[in-house]
């Protein structure tokens, strides 16, 4: 699950997607639950770190404690998605529409506070402070 903050203009969200082609563009779609609201965007920014695709995201419909359905899509009009090898083959005549292809599925809670501590079963459980360690953490 993704964490977004709707009171931030730029999120940046970190994904391991199933496949990713740097030279093209990165659309998130996200639905929001329950009501079925969409909003798409285009990424203002992306890039392989090495640890996953870090990708930059300005939202302008985000509702604090709501939760969203996320899908990350790459199209374009001069590649497709070959399925056999698994790799975007370019086209020597671009096609009419996009070929599009989802390439990362996960749920994001939209969250007012820029915490990275924050859960959302905060208040849910108590953790028995009385053990000696700092690493181990009993939630009773």
């Amino acid at each position: 699950m993704k964490l977004l903050d709707k009171d931030i203009a730029t999120n940046n969200i970190v994904i391991i997607p199933r496949n990713y082609n740097p030279f093209l563009d990165v659309e998130v779609k996200i639905t929001r639950d329950g009501t079925k609201t969409t909003e798409t965007v285009t990424a203002s920014s992306h890039e392989d770190t090495g640890k996953g695709i870090s990708i930059d995201l300005e939202f302008t419909s985000l509702i604090e404690g709501a939760y969203y359905f996320m899908e990350v899509s790459q199209s374009s009009s001069n590649y497709e998605f070959d399925s056999n090898t698994q790799e975007w083959c370019h086209l020597t005549t671009p096609s009419a529409e996009p070929n599009k292809k989802v390439i990362f599925k996960d749920k994001a809670f939209v969250t007012g506070s820029n915490n990275e501590e924050y859960s959302i079963n905060k208040g849910e459980f108590t953790i028995d402070v009385s053990t000696d360690s700092d690493e181990i953490k009993i939630y009773e």
